[in-house]
């Protein structure tokens, strides 16, 4: 009887922390409105952001998530973003219901980073990591991508590590892509026209992802067409404290139509692990001088219309998004 009695207080336990445990899953990561929705990032808040109350409810949760793309920070969701976009964007498609306001990206509970929903009819910069229009409109319907700060800096406040180890907890991680310069290679210039010179560098792109990814390749695509995905990267000479920007007009006979964004004859297909490497002549730069010039790329692929069924292939999925490099500094001899 003794047995029985405790037997049957054991199960009423269990069966009492089964009912009542929450779902780990909605708070191992979650992207979550201020509840004061008269503060906005433009208000000077800084990192007092990560102290304010939040909304009960997020604007996604893990439990949304397909997974999570660390290398582009586009995440993959479950379904549309129908609901997104119907609570974040007013009739006409601008996000300007709460025109730059705060949103915190939360694992367990804990605030991590802040950024701000930005509208492309505002006039300032967003110094923080931002969703805009075009994640929300431009990129699948299927896929929200937190952007990277506008202002350049080193500091990524989206490559935060705590968010890292909940996305792996929960299985929701993916590596994705990384791109870096051939220091060995260096950075090269040749006469172009005129006083001009044509900018030559070597790049690597590699797989970190569990899945194989096709990744766009300037030597199938065509350099020209590459660079209508890709813009030309801006150099800064250290000697001289000045930037050399690249005067790249682009032929509109060129403008690639979107059915062919899935088009294999441009990608090349990188198994876990793998990597390639690609030699890249462009731009059209002035005032080029010996010295020291550091140098990074924003490497990008095609993102509208790559719907899950266009980019899924059957030996691996199209990589999409934007990635960008270290900072490198490459010294010229001319």
């Amino acid at each position: 009887m003794k047995k029985s009695l405790c037997l049957l207080i054991i199960l009423s336990l269990f069966l009492s922390a089964c009912l009542f445990t929450p779902p780990a899953s909605d708070e191992t990561f979650g992207i979550y409105m201020l509840q004061n929705k008269n503060l906005d990032i433009y208000d000077d808040l800084e990192d007092e952001v990560l102290s304010k109350p939040l909304d009960s409810a997020a604007v996604l949760t893990a439990a949304d998530i397909d997974f999570y793309d660390w290398s582009s920070h586009c995440i993959y969701l479950k379904n549309n973003k129908d609901q997104l976009k119907e609570r974040l964007l007013d009739d006409r498609g601008f996000l300007v219901k709460n025109p730059g306001a705060a949103f915190v990206v939360s694992t367990n509970g804990a605030s991590q980073y802040y950024g701000c929903f930005h509208s492309l009819i505002m006039n300032l910069a967003p110094t923080t990591p931002t969703i805009d229009e075009m994640s929300l409109t431009y990129y699948p319907e299927d896929v929200l991508s937190i952007g990277r700060s506008w202002i350049s800096d080193d500091l990524d406040t989206r490559n935060n590590d705590d968010v890292k180890q909940a996305l792996i907890n929960a299985g929701l991680f993916h590596a994705g892509i990384s791109v870096e310069i051939d220091t060995a290679f260096g950075l090269n210039f040749y006469p172009f026209a005129g006083d001009s010179s044509q900018m030559e560098y070597r790049f690597i792109i590699s797989n970190h992802d569990e899945d194989a990814l096709y990744v766009l390749d300037p030597d199938k695509i065509g350099t020209e067409l590459f660079f209508y995905f890709n813009v030309a990267p801006s150099i800064y000479n250290l000697d001289t404290d000045a930037y050399l920007h690249p005067n790249h007009s682009y032929d509109p006979s060129m403008t690639p139509d979107t059915s062919n964004f899935d088009n294999l004859n441009w990608y090349t297909l990188l198994s876990s692990g793998e990597s390639i490497t690609r030699t890249v002549r462009t731009g059209n730069y002035t005032n080029v001088t010996a010295g020291r010039y550091e140098l990074a790329l924003d490497y990008s692929t095609p993102i509208n219309t790559l719907r899950q069924a266009r980019r899924n292939k059957p030996l691996g999925r199209i990589w999409i998004g934007n990635v960008k490099s270290d900072k490198y500094i490459l010294s010229v001899e001319l």
